[in-house]
């Protein structure tokens, strides 16, 4: 049976053994934690890790910390509480005089005659958070406000949602009012907007375009029946015997051969006037009005086409 409880006990040893560790281990996870947002002026933060790391520990060092966090809060009742707690815990310590320090200043500072300097901060727009010598927490008040604060040297920062968060330095006489007169600059969520890209007319929306390249093809279209024509004719012409049909076939082949070589420099100029068009007007700077004229003119010794190209203002 002694067996049978000794076994139980050491069990019971090395259970509470390992759960101390554990905590020991979150503790210190806690505090360090703890650290860093204290070292970045994040108290409320860094108080709330203080406590994890004092409740899983039970280290009277940590009562200091938390006290500090609280002081920097402005809750200087739960500071000096926690200063005496500290105290009573470690009375040799060696920051005894400096926390001694500490409750006394917050002692002054909460009686009616230790605030006796004053700063009024007004805003434009108004509604903004006020913060005294510190970056966060609960603010000390809101623009517009008047706030009491000891003498000597603070740091004020104004801050409210949308706008640039501000800072300033002063130094407050006692007995006197500082006043600071704000306007808030908007944050800008994004850089300066680019230059719009003018995009270049596709050549399909382009008429001019469209139309000549619809009368290349007409062109091409004609240069190969009437080439075909020709030389339908010229075979006729090569086959025939009798003497009038050789030569009614000779003047129609001529004609068509003629015709084709007509029909061909139209095409070309019909090409080169429609790709001179699209530069022109893909370069999104048609400065004048352009008219193209293609004219088939006939004389007694044949016929040609007569192409113009006129550009406005000349």
């Amino acid at each position: 049976m002694r067996s049978i409880i000794n076994t139980i006990f050491i069990i019971f040893l090395l259970t509470t053994s390992a759960t101390q560790a554990k905590n020991l281990s979150a503790a210190k996870d806690h505090y360090e934690k703890a650290e860093k947002h204290y070292s970045v002026g994040e108290f409320d933060k860094a108080l709330e890790n203080y406590k994890k790391s004092f409740d899983m520990s039970d280290k009277p060092e940590l009562l200091f910390n938390i006290a500090q966090c609280h002081r920097q809060l402005k809750q200087y009742e739960k500071a000096i509480f926690f200063y005496k707690l500290f105290l009573s815990r470690l009375p040799s310590s060696g920051l005894k005089s400096e926390v001694e320090k500490h409750i006394s200043d917050m002692q002054k500072a909460m009686t009616p005659g230790g605030k006796t300097a004053r700063i009024s901060i007004i805003t434009d727009p108004p509604g903004a958070d006020i913060f005294i010598d510190r970056f966060s927490g609960k603010p000390d008040g809101q623009s517009p406000s008047v706030i009491a604060v000891q003498p000597g040297p603070h740091l004020v920062v104004i801050s409210k949602d949308g706008f640039v968060q501000v800072h300033k330095k002063l130094k407050v006489v006692d007995q006197k009012i500082e006043v600071i007169e704000i306007k808030l600059v908007p944050q800008t969520k994004s850089g300066p907007k680019p230059n719009p890209v003018k995009e270049k007319p596709s050549a399909f929306k382009n008429w001019k375009f469209i139309t000549g390249a619809s009368l290349t093809g007409l062109f091409t279209l004609g240069s190969i029946y009437t080439g075909m024509k020709a030389l339908d004719y010229e075979s006729k012409f090569n086959d025939s015997t009798d003497p009038d049909d050789r030569d009614s076939f000779k003047k129609k082949g001529e004609r068509m051969a003629l015709y084709t070589d007509i029909m061909i420099g139209a095409a070309v100029v019909s090409a080169a006037l429609t790709v001179l068009s699209f530069i022109m007007t893909g370069s999104g700077e048609e400065k004048s009005e352009s008219r193209v004229s293609i004219l088939p003119v006939c004389t007694g010794s044949g016929c040609s086409v007569s192409a113009s190209f006129t550009i406005g203002g000349f």
